[in-house]
Parts: structure tokens; C-alpha cells; sequence
């Protein structure tokens, strides 16, 4: 999917997506909190290993969903 709604070749977007997953991990590893937008936010967790804390709900307007 996101070799397609970006125009990269297969092995291009495999690549980006390997190298943003690797550097959360890194980032995890060294105590640091992700920020995930739209989510909420990755954090390092001694008990659970790691806690996504989610982001405050947007509001939305009536009808939209």
C-alpha cells in the first residue's frame, strides 16, 4: 500500500518502512518516547515493555465519521 500511493518500487518502500520501524525500536530502547500522529504517543514501560498512551480524541462534527 505504500509503494502504491506513493509511486515508489516495492523494495524502495520496504526499505523506508524497515528504516522508520528501526529507528522506533532504537528510540524505545533508549528510554525515549514516539510520537505516533494521530495515535497518541509510544512509551517505554518496565512492567509491559511498551505503553502507547493515545492521543486526546479530535472532535468531530455531527454527520462526520
Amino acid at each position: 500500500m505504500l509503494a502504491e500511493n506513493t509511486d515508489m518500487p516495492d523494495a524502495a518502500a520496504a526499505d523506508h518502512l524497515d528504516r522508520v520501524v528501526h529507528d522506533i525500536v532504537r528510540k524505545l530502547r533508549n528510554g525515549d518516547a514516539v510520537p505516533l500522529p494521530g495515535l497518541g504517543v509510544l512509551q517505554p514501560n518496565n512492567k509491559r515493555g511498551v505503553q502507547l498512551k493515545p492521543a486526546p480524541a479530535s472532535r468531530r462534527r455531527k454527520g462526520n465519521s
